[in-house]
């Protein structure tokens, strides 16, 4: 199956990691960011595992950038602060 348009995910913690890793194995295009570059670097290595041949980027650009460059967009963030900096 293959998706339409890219997907941002914005927080990449349990949550949002599993979330983002299951789009893409769907076949969906699929941008993630989060403070903890971990997080991110998990989400690259998984897909060099699992889907060689899937789009996934997990960029240095912050939320906003993310959501200026998807068709669709989740975020998995667990305070109201967080929220709040990621709209900033």
């Amino acid at each position: 199956m293959t998706g339409t348009g890219r997907i941002g995910v914005i927080g990449l913690g349990s949550m949002g990691l599993g979330m983002a890793l299951s789009l893409s194995r769907a076949g969906f295009d699929v941008a993630g960011c989060d403070v903890n570059e971990a997080a991110v670097a998990k989400l690259v290595a998984d897909e060099m595992k699992t889907a060689p041949f899937a789009s996934v980027s997990a960029t240095p650009f912050g939320p906003n950038r993310i959501a200026s460059v998807c068709a669709a967009l989740t975020t998995t963030l667990t305070t109201a602060s967080a929220s709040r900096a990621a709209s900033a």
